[in-house]
C-alpha cells in the first residue's frame, strides 16, 4: 500500500515536471521555431512575396505585393535622410519573442528590409 502511494506521488511529481519543462521549452523557444505563434501578420501579409522584395523597389510595387501594413511610422534620424518605415507585423502575445518585420524607404523606394525574432 504503501509503495503505491509513493509511486503515485512520483508520477504526480514527473507529470509536474513535464508540464513546466513544457511550458519552459514553449515559452523560450518556441518564438524561435514556430515564431507566427507568437506574431500578428498584416492581412495581406505573405513571406514568400516579401522575400521578393529587394533594394530600390518602388514603393507602390510593395503595396501591390504586400499591401498596407499594421502601421507606418517616420524615422528622422537627420533631416537629409528621412525614412519611412513600414511594420508588417506586431506582438500577439504578452512579452515574449515574435516575428519582427518591417521594410525602410527613403524616397519612396526600399532601402532596407529587416526580419528578426525581437525577445522585447
Amino acid at each position: 500500500m504503501k509503495n503505491n502511494i509513493k509511486f503515485k506521488i512520483l508520477k504526480a511529481f514527473l507529470i509536474f515536471v513535464g508540464i513546466v519543462f513544457s511550458l519552459f521549452l514553449i515559452l523560450n523557444y518556441g518564438p524561435h521555431v514556430l515564431p507566427s505563434l507568437f506574431t500578428n501578420y498584416s492581412d495581406d501579409f505573405d513571406k514568400n512575396r516579401y522575400e521578393k522584395i529587394v533594394e530600390g523597389t518602388n514603393i507602390k510595387v510593395v503595396d501591390s505585393l504586400l499591401g498596407k501594413p499594421l502601421r507606418e511610422s517616420i524615422s528622422n534620424v537627420n533631416p537629409d535622410s528621412l525614412k519611412v518605415i513600414y511594420w508588417y507585423t506586431d506582438e500577439k502575445s504578452l512579452g515574449l519573442a515574435y516575428e519582427k518585420i518591417f521594410i525602410l524607404f527613403y524616397d519612396d523606394v526600399v532601402v532596407d528590409k529587416i526580419r528578426v525574432i525581437d525577445m522585447d
